[in-house]
């Protein structure tokens, strides 16, 4: 885009911002870094209406004039990943740091089991984790829904021979 086309897309963002909200908002330098990555990522004018508008319908009419622009950002990373034909997943396991890719990938298998097992076996593993967690733990102190994930994790990965 040449200079005077980002002008006009600038001035289009803030104007929408400014009748969106219902205030006379200051866009701060945050918020102009936001824009210039929507002008560099290319966003189309129309989807980035689409974007703010959401996104300051989340906030009460006497709270909008608290909106900033620099809540896009996950979006804005969302979109440009899409652009690039990346997949959620796919940035997420590229951020895993390389020590904790086994880990990760285990946990993964495990939850696809999980998910896979009927749910008899469901609740058979549930009440062998309950009565290992009742044997093994002083109840009151620990959180007992992810201390019963572990235990099912545990009990999945010796079933099924899962490293």
């Amino acid at each position: 885009m040449d200079k005077q086309t980002d002008r006009s897309y600038y001035e289009e963002i803030v104007s929408y911002i400014k009748k969106i909200t219902g205030y006379n908002l200051a866009v701060s330098p945050k918020d102009r870094q936001v824009i210039e990555k929507l002008i560099k990522n290319q966003i189309p004018v129309e989807i980035a209406k689409q974007l703010i508008k959401k996104e300051v319908l989340k906030y009460p009419p006497e709270k909008r004039k608290k909106f900033r622009l620099s809540s896009l950002e996950p979006k804005l990373k969302e979109l440009s990943a899409k652009k690039a034909g990346i997949s959620r997943q796919d940035r997420f396991t590229s951020e895993i740091p390389e020590e904790l890719k086994d880990t990760y990938s285990r946990l993964k298998k495990l939850n696809n089991l999980w998910k896979s097992l009927p749910e008899e076996e469901k609740k058979q593993i549930i009440n062998t984790a309950v009565k290992k967690m009742k044997k093994s733990f002083i109840l009151s102190n620990i959180d007992r829904q992810k201390v019963l994930k572990s235990i099912i994790r545990e009990i999945l990965a010796e079933r099924y021979n899962i490293k």
